[in-house]
Order: C-alpha cells, then structure tokens, then sequence
C-alpha cells in the first residue's frame, strides 16, 4: 500500500515510475500467490492426512494472536 500511495502522491505516472512501483512490489506479489496456491492445494481436496494437517494448522493460526494480526495486516497491505 505504501509504494503505491509514493506513486500516486508524485503523481509521476510515467512508465519509469510505473515500472518502479512494479518492481517494488513483486516479491510481495509473488509471496502472496504462492500463499494462495498453498490455501487452494490444501481446501481443494479430501486427502485424509491433509485435511488433519489443514485442520491442525487452522486451529493454530486461529490461536496464534499477535503473528494472527501481523500475518492479517501483511495480507490486507497495512
């Protein structure tokens, strides 16, 4: 969210700067898609010992308090 509100407050929207705001975010990008990969493997089929595995790990992240808000925040772009 940061990089884009730099590129919108110069109002420079010029391929350079648009390729800079690009750049600034494509590790995020590519982190947050593997991510979703990994929900969709995991919530899209019935194998036993992945659905414990998913469970399990649900369970923790919905006790996980702090990192909870953190990892939520980090998807959310705050």
């Amino acid at each position: 969210m940061a990089a884009l509100l730099e590129t919108l407050e110069t109002g420079d929207y010029s391929n350079e700067s648009l390729a800079k705001y690009e750049r600034e975010r494509r590790t995020d990008n590519l982190v947050m898609q593997g991510a979703m990969d990994a929900f969709y493997l995991g919530f899209s089929n019935s194998i036993l010992p992945l659905k414990l595995v998913r469970n399990v790990g649900l369970r923790m992240a919905n006790n996980a308090g702090a990192i909870k808000q953190q990892a939520l925040k980090y998807a959310l772009g705050l």
